[in-house]
């Protein structure tokens, strides 16, 4: 594993700062290179679910990715050593997060690591991520305490919308349907990140929510939920859930005969989501929020990226891209992370890099 240095962790903030979404410099459209197994590659990990029910999302991360590091390897690398990327699967499961990060660890040249959209997982990883001063980026997990997490120095970056501002958006849009507002949270870090964030922004309107209803990861209905917030008159419900349980909830809802308007944090943007709730989506009104869309954002870099994807074969438009903001954040992180790397200076001619 290279170690890193001040300077390199002040070039990654800089890039942070100074690059908003898609804005980085362009790069020349040249044959994607691949690693030389007879050379030492820049490792970069991909900690995520791909195959449980955040897998689209997981797996649209993963792509930008890959189409970020085709791109550095196509301009010649990080310091002379191509990017390999290195996927493991977590599916939603803490520990085996734990044991994917202490794999990665192990690699010779890992130059940073990417997480998903699990918050518990990527908390649990954080002592371990700071033990070992590794840049850890985060493309979709919005908890606040996985970047506020008192560690100093931080190793831990987000590229994307933190639970306190999603919280902000979410309460402006309610109440523009209703006062009578119902909150239908996971139980989780992420979950009790947003009755944190969402108290204060109701507070701040004077607003007390009409219920809070809480459900597990993998509960099979939320009939008992959706009842409850039923008869305290929600009309309104802003609801915190990944797509399994986002499913599980729409269910109950049309099964009830629920006529909430839902408002949704980004969990559910993804196929998983729309794939399993299909026909339930005409019965209950569902909106969400999104930090990012190839269709809404126009600019150079997007127009460039959008043209990627679909060169990649993965769809022939953009309106059928699955979790576009886990393309686009996995690839402006890769390129952000490559790009600290380079201005840090460190040589690439030796077996153990040393920033230190």
């Amino acid at each position: 594993m290279i170690r890193f240095g001040k300077e390199y962790f002040i070039c990654l903030y800089l890039i942070f700062l100074l690059s908003p979404l898609l804005r980085l410099t362009a790069f020349a459209q040249v044959k994607a290179g691949k690693p030389d197994a007879d050379r030492p590659s820049a490792v970069i990990g991909v900690d995520a679910d791909f195959t449980l029910g955040g897998s689209s999302a997981g797996n649209a991360i993963l792509k930008g990715v890959r189409l970020a590091a085709d791109e550095i390897n196509a301009g010649g690398g990080v310091l002379g050593m191509p990017v390999l990327v290195k996927p493991l699967d977590h599916g939603g499961v803490v520990m085996r997060g734990v044991e994917n990060l202490k794999l990665l660890l192990a690699e010779k040249n890992l130059i940073g690591v990417i997480g998903g959209i699990h918050s518990n997982v990527i908390l649990s990883e954080l002592k371990l991520i700071h033990e070992n001063k590794i840049p850890y980026l985060i493309p979709w997990a919005a908890a606040d305490e996985l970047v506020d997490n008192g560690y100093q120095p931080n190793f831990v970056f987000r590229l994307g919308a933190r639970d306190e501002y999603v919280a902000e958006f979410l309460v402006s849009k309610a109440i523009e349907k209703s006062k009578q507002i119902g909150l239908l949270l996971e139980t989780t870090v992420w979950g009790r990140s947003n009755l944190k964030a969402l108290n204060i922004a109701l507070r701040k309107r004077k607003i007390t929510p009409a219920a809070v209803e809480w459900i597990d990861r993998a509960d099979a209905d939320a009939n008992i939920q959706i009842a409850a917030l039923q008869k305290k008159n929600a009309e309104v419900v802003i609801m915190v859930l990944n797509a399994p349980e986002g499913v599980v909830a729409l269910n109950s809802m049309v099964a009830r005969g629920a006529k909430f308007k839902v408002l949704s944090h980004w969990g559910i943007a993804h196929r998983n989501f729309f794939e399993s709730a299909g026909t339930m989506l005409k019965s209950v009104e569902v909106s969400f929020f999104q930090p990012f869309s190839f269709g809404r954002v126009k600019q150079e870099k997007t127009d460039f990226l959008l043209k990627k994807v679909l060169q990649s074969g993965i769809t022939d438009s953009s309106a059928h891209i699955d979790a576009p903001s886990g393309i686009a954040h996995g690839y402006d992180l890769t390129h952000m992370l490559a790009n600290a790397f380079k201005r840090a200076g460190r040589p690439a001619d030796s077996a153990s890099i040393n920033a230190s």
